[in-house]
Parts: C-alpha cells; structure tokens; sequence
C-alpha cells in the first residue's frame, strides 16, 4: 500500500474519531469533508475486490477448497504451482480492504462484517460478566479467514505438542516432521531461523513502550529469561513476534494469495456460501459441492478432491449437513446418514481470563484510541512505526508454569499477553467485542476514561484446558448456525490455572521495575463479586467466572486421530474416514491444544497438507 493512501486512510479515521469525542471543535468539519474521503477509499475497494473473481469459470475443476483461512490459503498457493491443475476457492465472505489491516483495530474487526459472530449457548461457569451469559466467538469470514481479524500473535507452540499428536497415533505430525512447515511458511529471520520462502511475515514491532519494558524487566527480577519464544519454546518471557509487514496486518491472503490471482489455473468465487458437500453415497466419494451464490443454488464438480477449510465450525456443519455425522443426530435432522463420524463431539479451546487491570502513575505509555489518533503519530505509522502498529496494543507474552500442569518438563500451561492499555482506552469498543455487560463497563472502567495515567491489562490464557464442549446443528438450513456448547471452565482444574495464574500476576506487581511505574490493581470490585473482600482468594475466583471467555483458538471439531479413536474424523493425511476424495484442512483437525497460538499452526496444516495432496496426485 503505498504511503499517501496509508495516510489518508488513517487520517480519514482519526478525523472521525475525533469527531465523535470532540464534539464541538474545529475537527468536526474537517471530519464531516473528510468522510467523503472515507466512502470514496471504501468504493474503490469494492472496486478491486471484484476484480479478484476470473470473468468466467471452469465446469470442473481438480481441486475445490471451501473456505480460505489461513491453512485454506496456504494449500492454493502451493497446489496451483502444478499448473497442469486447476483449483478453485469458494469463499462465504469478501476480500478485506485497508481499514481491516490496520493491527491496533483487531477489536473493531471482531464487531464488523468480516466476522462470522457465532453466539454460543450461555455458559453456567464461565462468561458471566457477559450479557446472557454468553461469551462470542468471533471468526473471520472473507479471504483469509481468521487472519482478517485476529490479534495476528506468532507463536508455533511447545515442541511436545506436536510428539503428543503423533504419539497418539498421527504418523509424520512430530515436531522434528512438522518443523519444515512452519520454516516454509515464514518469511522473516527470528533468531536462527532460515528464510526459506516468502510467505507469512513474522516480526517483532520496531515501537515498544514503557510498560512493554517494564514487563519484561519485572519477569527477569523473578528469574524469567528472555527467549526467542518460536524457537525454544519453555517458561519465559518476550516481546510479542506477530504476523505483521511494515505496521500492517499480514493476512492470509496478502501472504499467500494476492500475488497469485493471475494464475491461469486458479480462481476464487467470494460471497459464496457452500452448502453442501457432495458425496456418493454408494461409492462414498465426493465429487463437488453444491452452494449458494447471489440467491441460486448451484453446483460444482471437482476432479480430484473436495477440500474442507471453513474452520472449526463450519467444516464440522458441512460435513453434518452432507451426511457425515452421528447416527442419531442425523435421523433427528432428517439427513440420511453416508458415514457415521464424531463430528463435532468435541471442540477444544483456549481461554482466556480478562480480569487483571493495572494502572500506573505515569503517563503517554498506554495505547488510547483517542490520544493516539492525534495528527501528530499518523507519520509514524505511515513509516511502519508507533502505536497504530501494535496489535490490538498488545506487546509482550510470558509462559509461566502452575502446579496443575500435568506435562512437566519445560512446557508452559498459561501465559500472559501484556496489552499497553485497557477495556476502557478504546471507549469500550473491545467490551463490546467481548460482549460485556453496560453494568460492569460503566462501574469498573469507564472512570478511567479520563485519566491520564497508564494502564495495562494481562490477559491469561490457559493453554491446555480439560474442559470440552461440542456443537450439533440446529435443523438441516444450510444458512443456520450451529448450536455452540463451550462448557467453558466446566472442569475445577482450569479455574485452578487462572488462579494460580493471577497470584503470580500479583507478584509481577511487587518488583521494583513495576514499583517504579507506581504499579497498582485498578480497585473498583466487579459487581457480581463486589460483596467478597476487595483481593482475597474468593474475590478473584469470583471474577474469574464472570470475566473468562475465549481466546478465539477453537479446535477438534473434526480431530485428527487413528480409527480407533471414537473422535476421530480424520486420519494422518486428514482425509476424512470413510469418504473417498475429502480431506479437512483447518484447525479443526488439531488431536488437543497446543501450547502456543492457532495463527501459526493453521498456517503450518496448510503447508503440510499441500505435500501430502502433491505426494498422492503427482504419483497417478
């Protein structure tokens, strides 16, 4: 994107946010011309995203990717290499524009068009500082799914991670097999890592504040070492390394499809929605899709195979609606049964605990939407540089060990995500994107609208969570969502984590790096747990039952196992069990959570899958 445009843009959306909050000055004309700016930067958009789709499309193709997350993404860039095959990705969503790739803006993607919204059911342990007790689950829909609008956090995960997956019986998924994958995929050198070839960009931000430093140097008075987490992954702590190119949210599709679309051999149909796979059910093989596009329902037959990227929910949907699935739902649905599979009878997480807010006593570090859209900063952004580039404000990750850790060794069970700012500092933005309670927002957090200090906020997140939920459909219209059971913190021993968690987060506050920031807990009580003493045990074992969600990594809803394995839907090669011709590519094929963040892994399935789809159809 070139400089000027970069400019406009986010000068168009400092205008109007100024223009929102001061009421009354100067800006609000500017902002009221500069609107027109805004509509005519969104217009010309709309514009190129046409141009993404071919002027005419093949009968059949070889290969059909449904969905074009990250793994989705990865997987049509390395097969349309052959050029001897044509692939076709069928995406429900659009090609995002400027405003979605701007990194401190993560949580005003979550609350627009690019995400999916899915509302699971209301939760009995967890999420009840949410309105219905219902936590979201944002996921990306548009080229490049997720990546559109996660907080673009870098982190493969423990080397153990993967050995569990193949000692579970997935032959090739070790660490030592898988590790190439993740080298394929990023571009940039972190440490010892060789470039191998320009994919996903991995980086830390050049810009670093004083509460980012002080982070760090508070985990190194207690021992912690600063590590290079993507290469040894163990207890530590460290700048955030994130999938960013020059202050810019590296999608998906930036790393992976915009340099490919004049492939001959590949086409993408967006605003689509695949509403069925299609199988015979005699043979049981799948030879298409059927799909929904500008209100026709259409069909499309693929030569070679059918591949499921549509992530963690939607794969799973699909393969319910098109007769994989449990017997018994199936009837209930009145969908007759192909192959009987656990679809969806599990679905794994990650969770994350918002609840630890401090503030300091000094001022110009935290990361306002309203401060730091000041005319003065939008230079530095155009160059690659200051606040605008962090990732939703975040700056810095530890991995920290609890004693409900079961794995041992050097494998982290939580981490923290240091965040230079709080709920309140975007005007409740990211509340909403949590769906927080007005109660709990106006109480707790909208006092600190108008102070000028500091403030950061931990987010924990527990890495491997015994608590398990799964989805069903709701009725067999393809267009309805599916009933989401989280069963978030159902199981005492990840309330435990977060516990643990939070006492150490606690000591973090007492060392003198954060002593000389005037380093304190924000001391409004949450409403809920505000009639238990202020900072005792049951206070915060209290919160952590309202303020728990997701960290959006849900996984195993279509799980990688042996046959043996009565969830399993897919094998090794992630093809589907029992259907001929049908593979998932996506997170949903994860055995169990991995320690680390599902951004790299999915781009690592991708990469890994297209060998094995290569390896099977180079050889006929």
């Amino acid at each position: 994107m070139g400089n000027l445009l970069k400019f406009l843009v986010i000068l168009t959306i400092a205008c109007q946010v100024h223009g929102i909050f001061l009421r009354g000055s100067l800006i609000n004309e500017l902002a009221k011309h500069v609107n027109v700016l805004s509509d005519i930067i969104s217009f010309n958009f709309r514009l190129l995203q046409e141009n993404v789709e071919p002027p005419r499309y093949l009968r059949k193709y070889d290969f059909i990717i449904v969905g074009s997350g990250p793994g989705g993404c990865a997987l049509a860039n390395r097969l349309t290499e052959n050029k001897n095959w044509n692939v076709l990705m069928i995406e429900a969503g659009h090609v995002e524009t400027l405003l979605q790739n701007i990194p401190l803006f993560a949580a005003i993607n979550q609350r627009s068009e690019y995400d999916w919204a899915f509302r699971p059911e209301p939760q009995t342990h967890a999420c009840q500082g949410m309105n219905d007790n219902q936590c979201f689950f944002p996921r990306g829909k548009g080229v490049g799914g997720s990546s559109i609008i996660n907080y673009m956090i870098y982190n493969r995960g423990h080397y153990n991670d993967f050995d569990r997956w193949e000692e579970a019986g997935n032959p090739g998924w070790s660490f030592d097999n898988i590790e190439q994958y993740f080298k394929k995929a990023e571009a940039k050198t972190l440490g010892d890592l060789k470039k191998l070839l320009k994919q996903v960009n991995v980086e830390y931000n050049p810009f670093k504040t004083k509460i980012a430093h002080t982070f760090l140097d508070g985990h190194k008075e207690l021992g912690f070492d600063e590590i290079q987490y993507n290469l040894h992954s163990r207890p530590g702590v460290s700048y955030l390394q994130a999938s960013t190119l020059n202050g810019y949210r590296h999608t998906a599709f930036r790393a992976y499809i915009k340099d490919i679309l004049n492939r001959p051999n590949f086409h993408i149909m967006i605003n689509t929605q695949v509403t069925k796979i299609l199988i015979n059910p005699q043979t049981k093989t799948a030879y298409g899709v059927e799909f929904q596009r500008f209100g026709r329902r259409q069909k499309m037959l693929a030569r070679k195979e059918v591949i499921l990227s549509a992530g963690t929910f939607n794969s799973a949907k699909l393969l319910i609606l098109s007769g994989v699935g449990n017997r018994q739902d199936l009837k209930k649905l009145g969908i007759p049964l192909i192959q009987e599979l656990q679809v969806g009878k599990q679905i794994r997480d990650h969770y994350a605990y918002y609840g630890i807010t401090f503030v300091f006593n000094s001022t110009g570090n935290s990361v306002s939407l309203l401060t730091t859209l000041r005319p003065e900063n939008l230079q530095s952004y155009v160059e690659g540089q200051g606040k605008i580039s962090l990732p939703g404000s975040g700056e810095a990750l530890s991995f920290i060990q609890t004693s409900v850790n079961e794995r041992g060794g050097n494998v982290p069970d939580s981490e923290f995500f240091q965040l230079s700012g709080g709920l309140y500092t975007d005007f409740g933005i990211a509340a909403a994107a949590l769906n927080l309670k007005q109660e709990i927002y106006d109480k707790v957090y909208k006092p600190l609208e108008a102070s000028l200090y500091d403030s950061m906020t931990l987010l924990v997140i527990t890495f491997h969570p015994k608590s398990i939920g799964h989805i069903k459909l709701k009725d067999r219209n393809p267009l309805s969502y599916p009933i989401i059971y989280p069963n978030i913190l159902s199981h005492p021993d990840d309330v435990q984590t977060i516990f643990e968690s939070i006492k150490f987060a606690h000591t973090l506050l007492e060392t003198e790096a954060f002593r000389k920031l005037g380093g304190r807990v924000h001391p409004i009580p949450l409403p809920g747990c505000d009639h238990l003493h202020f900072g005792s045990d049951a206070y915060w074992r209290c919160t952590i039952h309202s303020l728990t969600s997701t960290i959006h990594h849900q996984s195993t809803s279509c799980k990688m196992g042996k046959r043996t394995d009565k969830f399993a839907v897919v094998n090794h090669e992630l093809k589907v069990y029992g259907i001929k011709r049908l593979r998932v590519v996506d997170t949903s094929i994860i055995p169990e959570p991995t320690s680390g963040h599902t951004n790299a892994v999915s781009f690592m399935i991708g990469e890994k899958a297209a060998d094995m789809i290569k390896d099977k159809w180079s050889k006929k």
